[in-house]
């Protein structure tokens, strides 16, 4: 079975994204890079920050700050 990786999504206002995670089997992903939500929408990642633990958000691989697309 391969490992899921779970992504807190952050808009830059600093609110929660719609949906507010996104769960991938693939781990590099990096600024720039374009994904599709389980609900369908297409977001742009603009940050990536790796200290969850800090943020005492030990589900998460990591918090990403994304920006949707328009469709």
């Amino acid at each position: 079975m391969a490992p899921v990786y779970r992504f807190l999504l952050m808009l830059r206002n600093g609110e929660a994204a719609d949906p507010p995670a996104f769960l991938t089997q693939q781990r590099d992903w990096r600024p720039g890079d374009v994904f599709v939500a389980a609900n369908g929408r297409t977001f742009r990642i603009v940050d990536t920050d790796a200290e969850v633990e800090a943020a005492g958000m030990v589900l998460f691989d990591a918090i990403w700050t994304v920006e949707p697309l328009e469709e």
